[in-house]
């Protein structure tokens, strides 16, 4: 697995291995965003995670979600 951005993906990491509250996820997908990476890449990064971290199966679908656009409007990143 490439590294999108290494300060951007340890800060996912870390709100993920917290099971944080979605919002800080979301923020970490809005800067990802914002530094032009594409959804694809993230989704891709996130199914690496989802494979190797069952335990946060839910908490990595979930932001999974919100990346596809699979989420109320208020909280989608990409169009």
């Amino acid at each position: 697995m490439t590294s999108i951005d290494k300060a951007l993906d340890f800060e996912l990491q870390e709100a993920i291995a917290r099971q944080s509250d979605l919002n800080e996820a979301i923020e970490v997908l809005k800067k990802y965003k914002n530094a032009g990476v594409a959804a694809e890449q993230v989704y891709d990064f996130l199914n690496v995670k989802l494979e190797a971290q069952p335990e946060n199966d839910d908490f990595i679908r979930e932001i999974m979600d919100i990346v596809i656009g699979y989420c109320s409007p208020h909280v989608r990143v990409w169009d």
